[in-house]
């Protein structure tokens, strides 16, 4: 699923398989989220976008796509 919301200054959400990706545009920070048994969602990590790489951003989609 893609959410785009211009509300949250151009904030996106991408999920799948108990995974999502999102991107803070009001903050600029990248977050990538686990959800949990309880379907609680967990931060595995946040970033700065400016600090994101290239090849951060490939290991990113490896991971959404493959459910890890």
């Amino acid at each position: 699923m893609h959410n785009y919301s211009d509300k949250d200054f151009g904030s996106w959400i991408i999920d799948k398989n108990k995974k999502r990706i999102i991107l803070d545009g009001k903050d600029s920070l990248l977050a990538l989220q686990s959800q949990t048994a309880s379907n609680v969602w967990i931060d595995d990590f946040t970033m700065k976008v400016k600090e994101v790489t290239f090849e951060q951003l490939k290991e990113l989609r490896n991971n959404l796509k493959n459910g890890k």
